[in-house]
């Protein structure tokens, strides 16, 4: 009887926990939707914007060497595409605290 109270009294705190540590999930998530809203609407276009220039700075032939054909241009452009998108974002804030 003892054990099946104490196994009955663990799963109860078990269960408890995981619905607190659901509820902190929802509401960090929720918290999050207001900061991904604000950067689709400020950041996202001029993070695009800054990516199509560095793709093309990337891209770009250097001096004596000649142009691209338009497949290895689109291939150049796809892997300079994935290279960016995996190591930038746009954070002013942290940026300007950054360069203190």
């Amino acid at each position: 009887m003892f054990a099946l109270q104490a196994v009955q009294r663990f799963r109860d705190r078990w269960e408890q926990t995981e619905r607190n540590n659901l509820k902190g999930d929802i509401q960090r998530k929720v918290a999050h939707v207001g900061l991904d809203k604000h950067y689709k609407e400020v950041n996202e276009l001029e993070d695009a914007k800054e990516m199509d220039e560095r793709i093309e700075k990337a891209i770009k032939p250097k001096e004596g060497v000649e142009p691209l054909s338009e497949e290895a241009r689109l291939s150049a452009i796809k892997r300079a595409r994935l290279n960016f998108m995996t190591k930038s974002f746009q954070d002013p804030e942290g940026a300007a605290a950054h360069q203190k």
